[in-house]
């Protein structure tokens, strides 16, 4: 199996074995101790964060649960520190897939379980500072989408669509009309990334910020890179 890690590349990875590994309860608190006491300056994504991605990514929604009453919450919170975008970006997706997992099988009318260990971790204010920088043009777009859905499942907000209008999708808009090229570019990706991930009501959410026609305006900029990401969008706002 390869796993795509969202920032450096295709890494071969043999899932196969890591089902077995996880059901010796040790083999995952050692790994947690390891790189709790692990200086943060030598966490890279090619080796640490990458193991954890596949373990969660591994993981059946029982076992994730299980994950979450370990030190994965604490260790995340960690790892946000890190100045490597590949690790910021596996640690958004590994809490991303926790917190929904904790969710996933609690009635709407209950809190989340670890939503007091979300705060207590930091990992709100980790994730908000994600999402609040998202015009930051070093900012990497998947990281800024799970940091948002993150947040989402953890406050188990109704498809995220509260969630993501509070925090920046009002903002998309103005930063469709930034100066700086990069800005829009990335603001078209996310925009499409928040679509794609989320539902029917993200999409309605987003229409009220983003008209269609700014899109077909922005697909037809001289600048490939943003032609082809407004065209993907527009397509994604019309389906």
């Amino acid at each position: 199996m390869i796993l795509q890690d969202g920032m450096s590349g295709n890494v071969p990875v043999n899932s196969s074995l890591i089902q077995p590994a996880l059901e010796r309860n040790s083999f995952c608190d050692s790994i947690f101790s390891f790189l709790l006491f692990l200086p943060i300056n030598q966490i890279n994504s090619q080796i640490h964060s990458q193991l954890l991605f596949c373990i969660v990514n591994s993981c059946a929604v029982e076992q994730k649960m299980t994950l979450a009453k370990k030190e994965i919450m604490k260790l995340s919170s960690k790892l946000f520190g890190s100045e490597d975008a590949g690790v910021k970006w596996h640690v958004a997706y590994i809490v991303e897939r926790i917190m929904y997992s904790c969710a996933a099988f609690v009635p709407n009318s209950q809190p989340n379980p670890q939503k007091q260990t979300f705060e207590r971790e930091g990992l709100l204010t980790q994730l908000t500072r994600i999402v609040a920088n998202a015009n930051d043009i070093e900012q990497d777009v998947a990281t800024v989408g799970a940091s948002a859905i993150a947040i989402g499942h953890a406050y188990k907000a109704t498809n995220h669509t509260d969630i993501l209008a509070n925090l920046f999708v009002r903002d998309l808009k103005t930063l469709l009309s930034n100066q700086n090229e990069k800005i829009v570019e990335k603001s078209l990706l996310l925009s499409g990334f928040l679509i794609a991930l989320g539902s029917n009501t993200n999409k309605i959410s987003l229409k009220q910020w983003i008209p269609v026609a700014v899109a077909q305006q922005l697909s037809l900029n001289q600048n490939k890179d943003i032609s082809k990401n407004a065209g993907i969008l527009l397509k994604l706002l019309i389906a």
